[in-house]
């Protein structure tokens, strides 16, 4: 979910000299949509996966943290000029921003001296969101909040920052 992570089959087509070439393409057709509802269904049916609990909790959650994500590849994309630069910028970012989500550690199980630290990043605020959503809890409002902080701060820098040439 890194909104800078580049994707390589998309990125050859882009013009190197600058970041945002060809971002007027749909990241997410009604096709994909379809795929991830058939297999949410299939996941369910089949292997006896959990849907999430409260599926509007669940979008009340998704929606800030992909907004979140965005907005971070858009002030990335405002503050490095090359296609090339913004990836290497993004993915030095990912990294670090996985680790505060709780893919290595588990967010219960970091120490309280970085715990604060996971509830206030885009991903582990998101992650925390979405799991509580999944569990059927409304997720929490110091998330919420720290999601949309981080939303309006950074598209308000990429647009004072971001040039088309």
């Amino acid at each position: 979910m890194g909104a800078g992570q580049a994707d390589p089959r998309r990125r050859r087509h882009d013009h190197p000299g600058h970041a945002l070439h060809g971002g007027s393409r749909v990241p997410l057709r009604p096709d994909r949509v379809v795929v991830i509802v058939l297999i949410l269904g299939l996941g369910s049916l089949v292997f006896g996966a959990d849907l999430p609990a409260s599926p509007l909790a669940f979008a009340v959650s998704v929606i800030p943290y992909s907004v979140a994500e965005l907005s971070i590849g858009l002030l990335i994309a405002g503050l490095v000029s090359t296609a090339k630069g913004a990836s290497i910028v993004g993915n030095i970012l990912f990294f670090p921003s996985m680790f505060f989500a709780g893919v290595w550690t588990p967010g219960d199980l970091m120490p309280d001296a970085i715990r604060w630290v996971r509830d206030i990043t885009p991903m582990g605020a998101g992650m925390t969101s979405m799991q509580d959503a999944w569990a059927g809890h409304w997720p929490g409002a110091a998330h919420l909040i720290a999601l949309v902080a981080v939303a309006a701060a950074c598209i308000g820098l990429a647009a004072k920052f971001f040039r088309w040439e």
